[in-house]
């Protein structure tokens, strides 16, 4: 079974961290993501269809001694439920994949 970020299992893993914790996935708030890309481009291009989903961008990561790669974090303010980061991840994936990146998952906080 796949389990790279972003995919259903992933993110029901998420789901279930959360719920475990006593949070409501109904309640809204940040979720943050993270992808990379080998070039400055490609990671442009992604920032592209990212904001076009109404993301926002909160920083960009510069390649250093410790990775090659060109990062972006960014957010969307929602609530995290299976089915809305299900289709929300898989389009990310698509777009980084489109452009020769990774998209690397999602991560928010616990409210109980």
């Amino acid at each position: 079974m796949d389990s790279s970020p972003g995919k259903p299992e992933s993110n029901r893993k998420i789901a279930d961290i959360l719920h475990d914790h006593g949070d409501d996935l109904s309640r809204v708030r940040e979720i943050d993501h993270w992808a990379y890309f080998p070039s400055d481009e490609a990671r442009a291009a992604f920032i592209a269809n990212c904001k076009a989903l109404g993301m926002t961008i909160a920083r960009n990561m510069e390649p250093d001694e410790h990775s090659a790669q060109f990062g972006v974090m960014f957010f969307h303010v929602d609530a995290p439920n299976t089915r809305l980061m299900d289709d929300l991840t898989t389009r990310l994936i698509a777009f980084a994949q489109e452009v020769g990146g990774e998209y690397d998952g999602w991560e928010t906080q616990i409210l109980d």
